[in-house]
């Protein structure tokens, strides 16, 4: 799960490595479990990392043996309450475990050089003024900011700060926006404005910075119907910018337009992918390929290293002669245990996928195949010639 690559990855693009910041990544730590946290709605962090005592525990120590492998120092790093009583944060209840999860390693030459004889107030209050904006505590970062002013007034990012501290304000004076052209204006000001610029003076406190900003747009999307028109104005699209995993699912899953829409199927194949639900992610796309096959090719092919472009090179591979409203079939014998996870869809419309489903019924419930398997010939002859392929 965690390699040297990866690690080398994530100093290149966040200038350190540290668990937490990795398990977010790669949805092994959900952000809204990070966020209840962050808050002191959860007493630990390891309640809401989504692996068990022992597999944590290997995380850990590859951790730690890839991080000496690669000659990286070790930094501890404090994580405070983002509310305002504030307060030390414990990763785990566990000390050694603390410590490992909230380290950061950092290359030697990038370790910071706090001796005596260097004047770093300008570094310490420049630090604490990103911390407070990550936090969402905009007070703070007003008096941080002009502690800043104070001790470097040609600091080349003042103004940006002042922006980034106004739309805070902005954002917890305006809570709630009730119309849809302002709604819209927001999404436009923070994807335009907002993200590249906190992107820009934040670094990694912009991924919590911004995270605020999506979710009150995500909670003033709440009942706004899907637009084709304009896909992004949606409650599932501000979610995913998060990334609130759970709650994505939950949006789509509960959307009377999820099924007439290629883009919502899409989105919610994503996120199964990223809840680690590979098998509802491939039947996912395999519904989306029934009903909106260009769509489907193009969403995939964009996905090259996934599992189900795994699958559709292999499909390819198998017979070029193929058509796209072959692949649900395909994909079904391939993968029959999807059979469990049909009732949760609309039927397949595909004459194929419809066969195949009869076909590998028969098979599980060990009843006689000759009708279904000559009902697959009639409409297929090269799925059921690939089918009689597996044992």
């Amino acid at each position: 799960m965690l390699t040297i690559a990866t690690i080398d990855q994530q100093l290149s693009q966040q200038g350190r490595f540290c668990l937490i910041d990795w398990m977010l990544s790669e949805n092994l730590l959900h952000y809204a479990a990070y966020e209840d946290w962050r808050y002191g709605r959860a007493t630990t962090l390891e309640q809401g990392i989504q692996l068990d005592t022992k597999a944590l525990q290997e995380l850990i120590s590859a951790a730690e043996t890839q991080c000496h492998a690669l000659e990286l120092c070790q930094e501890p790093q404090d994580f405070f309450r983002w509310d305002k009583q504030g307060g030390l944060l414990q990763a785990s209840n566990n000390l050694e475990q603390h410590n490992a999860l909230t380290r950061q390693w950092l290359r030697p030459q990038d370790v910071p050089q706090l001796d005596l004889f260097m004047d770093n107030s300008a570094i310490i209050a420049e630090n604490q003024l990103r911390d407070a904006l990550a936090g969402r505590q905009f007070d703070l970062a007003q008096q941080q900011l002009q502690q800043l002013v104070t001790l470097n007034s040609q600091h080349p990012h003042l103004g940006a700060y002042q922006d980034l501290i106004n739309y805070g304000e902005h954002m917890l004076a305006n809570q709630h926006v009730h119309d849809s052209d302002a709604l819209k204006a927001e999404l436009q000001g923070l994807q335009l404005e907002v993200l590249p610029l906190s992107q820009e003076v934040l670094g990694l406190s912009a991924r919590d910075y911004l995270a605020f900003a999506w979710r009150r747009l995500a909670d003033n999307f709440e009942g706004q119907a899907f637009n084709p028109a304009q896909p992004e104005l949606h409650r599932s699209f501000a979610l995913l910018q998060i990334p609130d995993w759970p709650l994505v699912k939950d949006c789509l899953e509960s959307d009377p337009a999820l099924y007439q829409q290629a883009v919502l199927l899409e989105r919610l194949a994503d996120t199964f992918s990223a809840l680690q639900c590979g098998e509802a992610a491939l039947l996912t796309w395999c519904v989306m390929m029934d009903r909106f096959s260009e769509h489907a090719e193009q969403a995939i092919e964009a996905r090259s290293k996934s599992p189900v472009a795994e699958l559709w090179d292999s499909f390819w591979e198998y017979n070029d002669a193929w058509h796209n409203d072959d692949f649900p079939a395909y994909v079904l014998a391939q993968r029959p245990g999807l059979l469990h996870h049909l009732p949760k869809h609309p039927p397949l419309a595909q004459p194929a996928s419809q066969a195949m489903i009869a076909l590998l019924n028969c098979r599980q419930n060990k009843a006689d195949e000759i009708v279904a398997r000559e009902h697959l010939q009639s409409i297929n002859p090269m799925l059921l010639k690939m089918y009689m392929q597996f044992p």
